[in-house]
C-alpha cells in the first residue's frame, strides 16, 4: 500500500493495523471452525434424542457462504420448518454489510 503526505510513525501504525486484521481473521476463523464443530456435534445429539423419542423432527446445521444457518425438519414431510435464524435476517445482514462496503469504498 503506498500512502503519501502522512509520517512515519502513522505508516507503521497502519501497517500494524493491518497485520493485526490478518492475525485477528485467522483467529475468528479457527474459533468459528471449532463453533462450527460444536454446533454439528449438539445437533447430531439433538436428533438421536429425537429420533429415540419417535418425534418426527430432525435439526440440520447449514454452512453456506460464511453463514450457518440451523434447519429444523419435519421428517415425515420432509420439509423444513422452521430456520434459524431466518432467511430474511441473513438477508438484512448481507444488505448492511455490502452498504457498509459501499459508505467505506467511496470514503477513501
Amino acid at each position: 500500500m503506498r500512502i503519501e503526505g502522512i509520517s512515519s510513525q502513522t505508516k507503521m501504525n497502519i501497517s500494524n493495523l493491518e497485520e493485526h486484521k490478518v492475525k485477528n481473521r485467522e483467529q475468528t476463523q479457527k474459533l468459528e471452525l471449532k463453533d462450527l464443530s460444536k454446533l454439528k456435534d449438539l445437533t447430531q445429539s439433538l436428533n438421536q434424542y429425537l429420533e429415540a423419542q419417535e418425534i418426527p423432527l430432525k435439526f440440520r446445521v447449514q454452512n453456506e457462504q460464511k453463514v450457518v444457518q440451523v434447519n429444523l425438519i419435519d421428517t415425515k414431510e420432509n420439509k423444513v420448518i422452521q430456520k434459524i435464524p431466518p432467511d430474511e435476517v441473513l438477508n438484512i445482514a448481507r444488505h448492511i454489510e455490502d452498504t457498509i462496503g459501499v459508505f467505506v469504498r467511496k470514503s477513501f
